[in-house]
């Protein structure tokens, strides 16, 4: 009997590793401190300009038991840190605890954002690092000032403004009054914060960055080790230039020229799709799909990086073709040899792997089930909207007619068709994901209903390019997937008992 099969392409980030010289030139770094554009004081810039541990707080965190190897506490940390003893604001970290003796020390751990939370780094180690950095290093997470349950929230509008914000503008213009429009409300979101948050010069990187020194007080160690991944390693290389004495090493997965300006940096930090696939433990997966018989299937496919820069480099632009092609042969091989059947076969892909999601609707006789995750899906105007136009040397331009030819052939929004019978995707957004961009999945949910295509849809309103803002958010969204799965192909469509 045919097994039911899951195949997951797990999207790449879009903002992922990239090269560097083997001899980086000196730069300069803003590490000023806390940024008052009122103030009259004048600071050291440099890189050479480091700051020393903020001493007049004594730091501590009081742990409380989560579970067997994980604990979570707050630690409460001067609001500005050039007046240490005047109002504090207390941050909510987390610890996932060693087994080795000795251990390798603290590791403290960014998931880059900005604006997203941190401590599920620690709650949820297991599921960002292998064993042998879980099981050697304390993972230490925390929700910096102003996420998750950190103190310090920057609320420029309230709930009805935010609506407007974020629904009621063309966020894709096509002429100057447009264009005017949107930068119009902009500068207005931009003034609210000015105006309404009389905190908002104490939330940013270089406090975080001196908080990250507070927590590493608390832990009572001379040095820590630090992982960044995406703006991570920004916040990672301001605390670094802070405080390199108390550096023992550091990661950073999207290190950019400090000296680069936002765009070029988002360019160079897009510069690394091809991050591999490879097997790994999923404590999600095997408790809520495998134990229940399922089969989990990973598709190492061209365009990632699995067997080098060549096979990353098989897919890129107009010769992306291979990488859909690719996937659709993985599932006709499970198909083919038994394993599963396109009754009970479906798929899941994220960000760049929503794409795949999105371009493999057009295979409907193959799949009962598409996860269609914080996706790309209109790829003739993807440069314009959110960090689209920094992808240009992984998917081309529109500006460019054999790119743009390419581009409408592969562009899931401009594919769906009346009358097909595509499988029912699960299509879910963020409200604030501001690197790929909520529009996106709005737009192809939409499309599908004017078409009476059936299909389901769900936007997280927290939280950036993910699943939510915070681990409970998280295990939401899990849940919901996995209930789709379970229906679309474990119980024939109908309520999952």
């Amino acid at each position: 009997m045919p097994r039911i099969a899951l195949t997951v392409f797990v999207a790449v980030a879009l903002a992922a590793c990239s090269g560097g010289s083997d001899d980086p030139p000196v730069v300069s770094r803003d590490v000023s401190g806390v940024t008052d554009p009122t103030s009259d004081r004048t600071t050291d810039t440099t890189a050479d300009a480091t700051a020393s541990p903020a001493e007049p707080l004594d730091y501590s965190i009081e742990w409380t038991p989560v579970s067997e190897r994980v604990d979570e506490g707050t630690i409460t940390v001067p609001l500005d840190y050039s007046d240490p003893q005047g109002d504090t604001i207390d941050l909510h970290v987390a610890r996932h605890r060693a087994t080795a003796d000795p251990t390798a020390g603290p590791l403290l751990a960014n998931r880059g954002g900005p604006g997203a939370d941190g401590a599920t780094l620690a709650l949820d180690a297991t599921g960002w690092f292998g064993g042998e950095i879980t099981d050697n290093f304390d993972v230490i997470g925390w929700d910096p000032r102003g996420t998750g349950r950190s103190d310090g929230a920057v609320d420029c509008i309230d709930d009805e403004e935010y609506d407007t914000y974020f629904s009621a503008p063309d966020i894709t213009p096509d002429d100057d009054t447009e264009r005017a429009e949107l930068v119009d409300l902009a500068e207005r979101y931009t003034q609210a914060c000015v105006d309404r948050v009389d905190t908002l010069q104490f939330v940013g990187t270089n406090n975080s960055a001196r908080d990250m020194d507070a927590i590493r007080q608390a832990l009572g160690v001379d040095q820590v080790s630090y992982f960044g991944f995406s703006y991570g390693s920004e916040l990672g290389g301001v605390w670094a230039t802070l405080f390199p004495t108390t550096v023992r090493a550091a990661v950073f997965d999207g290190a950019t020229d400090p000296n680069s300006g936002p765009l070029e940096s988002t360019l160079q930090q897009g510069a690394g799709f091809e991050a591999s696939l490879t097997p790994r433990y999923n404590a999600e997966m095997g408790k809520l799909w495998v134990e229940r018989g399922g089969v989990h299937v990973v598709a190492n496919i061209r365009g990632g990086g699995e067997f080098g820069p060549a096979w990353h480099d098989a897919g890129l632009k107009t010769k992306r073709q291979v990488i859909y092609d690719d996937f659709a042969s993985v599932a006709r091989d499970l198909i083919a040899r038994g394993i599963t059947s396109p009754r009970k076969l479906g798929i899941q892909g994220g960000s760049n792997g929503g794409l795949l999601m999105g371009v493999q609707m057009t295979h409907p006789e193959l799949y009962s089930a598409v996860d269609i995750q914080v996706p790309l899906l209109d790829m003739l105007r993807y440069e314009q909207i959110a960090a689209g136009a920094s992808w240009v040397g992984e998917y081309g331009s529109v500006s460019v007619p054999a790119e743009r030819e390419f581009l409408a052939s592969i562009s899931p929004l401009h594919n769906l068709k009346p009358g097909v019978a595509y499988p029912q995707p699960l299509i879910w957004t963020t409200t604030k994901d501001d690197r790929v961009g909520p529009q996106h999945a709005r737009k192809f949910a939409a499309t599908m209903s004017e078409m009476g295509l059936p299909y389901l849809f769900y936007e997280v309103i927290e939280g950036g390019h993910g699943a939510g803002a915070n681990i409970e958010q998280q295990a939401h969204t899990t849940a919901l997937e996995f209930t789709y799965f379970a229906r679309q192909l474990m119980s024939g469509g109908k309520p999952v008992p």
